[in-house]
């Protein structure tokens, strides 16, 4: 029991780190045109919503004189197509179903696009996918996946490519929908404590490219997952059927 409540408690503590809102959570936010936005740090601007109806919007380079810092969007129900502005530093848009595109201010020394998922500027890290897509192939200069960078999108499907080292805990927080993740490479990242791969699903099932890696996969998943049971298949062949529970002791 202490360890399921440790578990909780840290998803909690990724979700506060990681800027976006933890569900209860009490926050007075302000109104810019047809953002709303509160301040971080005091220094500069988080935008959390847009409430018009336009599919396609730039989030401002400014408001009242801050900068825009973040972008970690709760709700855009009408938007399709968004443009981050010069000053982003970091953005979630996974939560956002109906987003199919964005794209980043030239001017931005901060991030980039690939395949319509938000990376760092060196490229090596996945900061956000959108939320409106199901299948989603890692882009293969990504080495690293950034927690709760699926936070609530409506992916069914990932694909893990071979240059990925590390998916951080939290990164498919609150991803309801996912329920099969392929790894297309000779060895299986590291993968971080705390719900790193969650699902409200009873299964899931891992595509891996021999048995010895379905083994290093089934060890690294260990109390590390909301997961009833990993199913993992060789090409079609199903080779290892796992139960995982958390240790209640």
């Amino acid at each position: 029991m202490k360890k399921k409540l440790l578990s909780v408690m840290m998803a909690l503590i990724l979700l506060v780190s990681s800027g976006l809102p933890v569900r209860g959570e009490i926050i007075h936010y302000k109104r810019y045109k047809d953002f709303k936005y509160i301040k971080s740090d005091y220094k500069s601007i988080n935008v959390r919503y847009y409430i018009g109806k336009n599919k396609k919007v730039s989030i401002p380079e400014k408001i009242k004189g801050l900068k825009v810092r973040y972008v970690y969007l709760i709700r855009a129900k009408s938007l399709k197509k968004i443009r981050l502005s010069r000053y982003v530093k970091d953005a979630n848009l996974s939560k956002n179903r109906n987003l199919r595109r964005v794209t980043v201010d030239k001017r931005n020394k901060y991030l980039c696009v690939k395949n319509n998922m938000i990376l760092n500027k060196k490229k090596t890290k996945l900061m956000s996918v959108l939320g409106g897509y199901e299948t989603i192939k890692i882009p293969k200069c990504v080495k690293r996946l950034k927690n709760c960078s699926f936070y609530w999108s409506k992916v069914k499907k990932v694909i893990i490519t071979k240059n990925v080292e590390v998916i951080e805990a939290g990164t498919f927080t609150e991803a309801r929908k996912l329920h099969e993740i392929v790894f297309e490479g000779n060895r299986i990242p590291k993968i971080g404590d705390y719900d790193a791969i969650d699902s409200y699903l009873p299964e899931m099932k891992f595509y891996v490219k021999n048995e010895k890696l379905a083994d290093d996969l089934l060890k690294k998943l260990e109390g590390k997952t909301t997961l009833t049971t990993a199913l993992i298949y060789v090409g079609n062949k199903l080779v290892r059927v796992k139960k995982i529970e958390y240790d209640y002791t």
